[in-house]
């Protein structure tokens, strides 16, 4: 007993368990036998009652049988025989099933007589009969008289009644026994109700004596709780600021390197300077990935649910990689399938993160060879479609012991892969957890020195969107001639990097070091926008911007410039009233397009001059819809339905165009050509292509100069592609 008092709480909980099991233990085995006893007695009855019916049967049949022969011979009349038969059969066959029945000693002797009697009634019957059909009436009336027939009936009679009290006395005995087990029963089940009410009390009691000390224990704990949380908001703090302090510096360094890479500069220096904006994209890489992998960690990760269109994501993936693969000379196959849904429901900025990991490592690790992507449309039912991507490649390939440990955290196939390769060893790991929190699963092939084969499956659901039939006009004004940008940066090369870019871009600006200043500047001069630091000294960029809306109550758009990116920052500049957000190292094109969406501008060609003037901006874009919408005379039906027939039938011709080209099919190549130059006019694209598909079907008729046919194709798919991921966004855009 003292063990057990002081013995642990979860000992104490199995003790009380196994007490208070072996109590509903016993309960339920003296009521199962008090049922089965129960049982037994009313079978005994069922029994009983079953002879005692079958006596009275036989003794009916045998009567019935007797009085017919009786009264046929008496009468001579042939109709008292008619159930003769049948009563005769009944009494044999109810007189066997009694013999064959179970009974006791005392029963079993009057059947014994019961049968005795019944044969010696049939005999004498059967006699009467016979002397009957003898024709010797007077023998018959003799034999009838002599009472022997009644008397058997008589004794049959008797040895039935015997039946019946013998039977009425296994009755009062079985229900006598059906008494006792009920009191007995009664009597255990009381016994164990008391047991197990005294087990849990006695449990309680024992329990009881933990509880103080199970509060105290819930004390201290919830102390360490409170330290460990003081201690996550310690390491995010941490986290938050040494983000800022290296991607700050980071910054310039990037941004002035690609400042300085538009300079004239010899080859030594070329190399020199393509070291250090590599090193620098390295080093950025891996402080993304330690960050991505913190929010995961904190569950911080939320995936979207957005339109997006599932070849128009792969046709820009494969636009960016492929010249990385050229560079290398290696082999880049992209297999997008044409039954691809146009649009579905899911997160595309994480699959495009997704597949950027996995190619960017493809690539990395493979030297040689070939890098294929291949999507395939896996399962559809109903409005949910699974999507299978495979990133397969000819590198260096993962040894056989290492394939289940390359998901996990700071793993890579070799100890030398970091300084061979670089990398953090968290790209595989961010990637795995991306794909299940989006309900998919990731599987590797590998074997070293052959290759790598990724793949996974993420279920979607379509969606079908569609363009509303208004045209669609520009929602932000144009930009003034000269722009009045202010710029609040504490550090000098940041400052710098702001002026030169703000200079190349022709806008006017001033520069300031704190946002304390920065106020004091918005009161003297108007500004049509604000670049905010958020870490500066005096007064941060959260409390500026406040005290911008709050007290200036300024509607300028104001985008923070900041190196903190971890869970909630975007979030939290927003609440404290800024418009936007960029995160640093800032890139120039992102910059200037953020800039262009608050404020517009006019003059894009002059500021970008890597801009072609076909390539506009999403809202517009290659396609132009003029022509269908003079074709539809208002009706915006048309307009939808001609616009959703090219985004269908467009990537089929495509892909049918490729086959062709492949294949040298020049009646082919022909024919298709023909055809996709009827239809792009519908949405502007003969302005664009029409030359080169009227120079395909030439070159095609006269079956010369593949090379060029070849060629004009690519250019003809590439701009087919981007108008159809143009389309695929107005539509998720503008629906």
């Amino acid at each position: 007993m003292k063990k057990l008092l002081t013995s642990n709480i979860k000992l104490k909980i199995i003790i009380t368990f196994l007490l208070a099991l072996s109590a509903f233990i016993v309960v339920q085995f003296i009521s199962n036998k008090s049922i089965e006893n129960v049982k037994g007695s009313f079978k005994q009855i069922s029994e009983n009652k079953r002879l005692s019916k079958m006596a009275s049967n036989v003794v009916s049949s045998i009567k019935s049988y007797h009085r017919s022969i009786i009264e046929f011979v008496l009468t001579g009349n042939d109709e008292f025989l008619y159930s003769n038969e049948k009563n005769l059969s009944n009494a044999n066959f109810n007189l066997q099933n009694i013999i064959d029945a179970p009974k006791n000693t005392e029963e079993s002797v009057l059947i014994s007589q019961l049968d005795s009697l019944v044969k010696s009634e049939i005999n004498f019957c059967q006699q009467a009969l016979i002397t009957y059909h003898k024709e010797n009436r007077k023998d018959v009336i003799a034999l009838i008289n002599t009472g022997k027939g009644e008397q058997l009936i008589n004794d049959i009679n008797k040895v039935f009644i015997n039946i019946q009290q013998v039977e009425d006395n296994n009755l009062i005995h079985i229900a006598f026994q059906n008494d006792s087990f009920i009191r007995s029963a009664t009597q255990m089940d009381y016994a164990a109700t008391c047991f197990a009410i005294v087990v849990i009390l006695f449990s309680i009691l024992i329990i009881f004596r933990d509880i103080n000390r199970r509060v105290l224990v819930e004390k201290q704990l919830r102390f360490a709780q409170q330290k460990a949380e003081q201690s996550a908001i310690m390491k995010e703090q941490f986290m938050a600021n040494m983000s800022h302090e290296i991607r700050t510096p980071m910054n310039a360094i990037i941004g002035f390197a690609n400042l300085l890479s538009k300079t004239k500069l010899d080859e030594k220096q070329t190399r020199q300077l393509k070291a250090i904006q590599t090193s620098g994209e390295n080093l950025l890489n891996i402080i993304n990935d330690i960050l991505d992998f913190s929010k995961i960690e904190a569950g911080m990760v939320s995936i979207e649910k957005i339109p997006f269109s599932p070849a128009a994501l792969l046709h820009s993936v494969n636009t960016m990689f492929a010249p990385k693969a050229k560079d290398k000379k290696i082999q880049f196959d992209f297999y997008t399938p044409t039954e691809l849904p146009q649009a579905v429901i899911g997160d595309p900025a994480r699959l495009t993160q997704i597949l950027l990991n996995l190619i960017n490592n493809a690539i990395k690790f493979t030297s040689e060879g070939s890098i294929s992507v291949k999507t395939e449309l896996v399962s559809e039912e109903n409005d949910n479609v699974t999507i299978q991507f495979t990133v397969k490649d000819t590198g260096i390939g993962i040894p056989k012991e290492k394939l289940d440990e390359i998901f996990e955290r700071f793993t890579q196939a070799n100890t030398d892969t970091s300084r061979k390769y670089g990398g953090s060893g968290l790209g595989l790991s961010i990637t795995k957890k991306l794909i299940e929190l989006q309900g998919g699963t990731i599987h590797v092939q590998s074997a070293e020195g052959v290759g790598s084969s990724f793949s996974f499956s993420i279920q979607y659901k379509k969606t079908a969107a569609s363009i509303r039939p208004e045209r669609i006009q520009p929602t932000q004004p144009k930009l003034k001639t000269k722009l009045k940008i202010l710029v609040a940066e504490d550090n000098i090369l940041n400052q710098h990097l702001a002026e030169s870019l703000l200079t190349q871009w022709g806008f006017e600006f001033d520069i300031v070091e704190n946002g304390k200043i920065a106020i004091e500047k918005l009161k003297q001069k108007e500004f049509d926008l604000m670049l905010m630091d958020i870490q500066m000294p005096e007064m941060n960029g959260y409390d500026a911007a406040h005290h911008i809306r709050k007290n200036l109550q300024l509607n300028l758009p104001i985008i923070a410039m900041t190196a903190h990116v971890l869970p909630g920052e975007k979030d939290k500049c927003l609440s404290y009233g800024m418009t936007d957000y960029i995160s640093k190292p800032i890139r120039e094109s992102e910059l200037f397009d953020l800039i262009s969406k608050y404020i517009g501008t006019n003059n894009e060609k002059d500021v970008s001059a890597q801009k072609t003037q076909q390539e506009i901006d999403k809202s517009g874009g290659l396609i132009n819809l003029d022509y269908v919408y003079e074709l539809s005379n208002g009706n915006s039906n048309f307009v939808t339905e001609m616009i959703d027939l090219f985004l269908t039938e467009n990537p089929k011709e495509i892909q049918l165009f490729e086959s062709a080209v492949y294949k040298k099919d020049m009646e082919a190549i022909k024919a298709i050509a023909h055809k996709i130059n009827s239809t792009v006019p519908f949405v502007g694209l003969n302005l664009i292509i029409g030359h080169q598909l009227s120079s395909i079907e030439k070159l095609a008729e006269d079956k010369t100069n593949l090379h060029l046919i070849e060629k004009l194709f690519l250019q003809v798919k590439e701009t087919c592609l981007q108008a159809i991921e143009e389309l695929n966004y107005l539509k998720t855009n503008h629906a």
